[in-house]
């Protein structure tokens, strides 16, 4: 939402679009079917830049152009289609599907196997790796969107949209601590607005993967926190800092995924940020508790794309073959 919204205010820029334009003050000198013409205008505009300019394909300029629209009519009370029969939007967008088609694009999950033989690569001693390492684990196991965490560029920061100090909180338990990450504003939270706080739970000492171990280890490095898990800076501060205290961003995370993957002899083309959250929604449908319900709960999905996401497993292939062969008729409901 944050993506389209930057997108949306470049474009009223480089236009010269006035930021009250939705704001109607004077209804003598302009009416509202007048208003829906002009923005229905904007807004095919704005979907041609987003994909000639910026090089989204048509969809994603389809989603930009609800989600802005949507932010709008909650922000200034205009209804952004009233009075106005939209359906010219949509031959434009149909012109571009024409001019520029489809193309599927390939992403691959990060296996929980490529992360254990990652760790062995990273020095996470150093404060780069430390955190870098953080951010995979969180994102990874939390089967988070990398927009929840971090921004796209350091002046896009929220401290209510991205991840702060103040957002973590570590809770020690017998057998092993905890961590909550507190998550109010992400792309979904309008619906899913119960569910504010991921858990995420330590692992075994032997095990090098573990959140809780690797965020607490690199709040401690940044001096972000002391030896007892208390804040010493302000909580609105960014959770992820580069060296030079500038905010980490997607891009710079982006880069990370890829050069780790080609040190791990993939083909760095393949992966991006989402295929962290990829593989850990692949990993979590592989286990006892994991089915379509938890796993959409847990990565913040409201539609039905986790379907498309989630990477069979051959392990459940194998069990569900074990199992059919095993059954030695099959009755049919009358």
């Amino acid at each position: 939402m944050s993506s389209a919204l930057n997108a949306f205010v470049s474009y009223c820029t480089l236009e010269g679009i006035r930021p009250d334009f939705f704001r109607i003050r004077d209804f003598e000198r302009v009416s509202l079917i007048d208003k829906s013409i002009e923005n229905l205008e904007i807004f095919e505009g704005f979907s041609t830049y987003v994909v000639e300019g910026r090089g989204c394909n048509v969809n994603t300029a389809k989603q930009y152009g609800k989600a802005v629209r949507r932010i709008i009519s909650d922000n200034t009370g205009y209804d952004c289609k009233y009075g106005h029969d939209w359906s010219r939007l949509e031959r434009t967008h149909s012109g571009l599907l024409k001019k520029y088609p489809y193309k599927k694009r390939r992403r691959d999950p990060v296996l929980i196997q490529d992360l254990r033989r990652l760790v062995t690569l990273l020095n996470l001693r150093k404060y780069t790796w430390a955190m870098y390492w953080a951010v995979t684990m969180i994102v990874f196991f939390g089967v988070s969107r990398k927009g929840d965490h971090l921004p796209d560029s350091p002046r896009a920061f929220s401290a209510r949209h991205h991840t702060t100090v103040g957002d973590v909180t570590f809770v020690r338990i017998p057998g092993g601590d905890e961590m909550f990450i507190k998550m109010d504003e992400h792309k979904t939270s309008r619906v899913s607005d119960k569910f504010t706080q991921k858990p995420f739970v330590s692992a075994d000492p032997s095990n090098p993967l573990c959140p809780v171990r690797a965020v607490r280890s690199y709040m401690r490095m940044a001096g972000l926190i002391d030896t007892e898990d208390r804040m010493i800076v302000e909580a609105t501060t960014p959770l992820f800092r580069l060296r030079n205290n500038r905010t980490l961003t997607g891009r710079h995370y982006l880069k990370f995924v890829r050069v780790a993957m080609l040190h791990l002899g993939k083909e760095p083309k393949w992966y991006g940020t989402h295929s962290m959250r990829i593989g850990g929604a692949t990993l979590a449908m592989t286990c006892p508790s994991g089915n379509r319900e938890t796993v959409k709960m847990m990565g913040f999905w409201l539609s039905n794309v986790m379907d498309v996401y989630v990477f069979p497993s051959k392990g459940i292939m194998r069990t569900l073959s074990r199992e059919m062969l095993a059954i030695k008729e099959t009755v049919l409901a009358e």
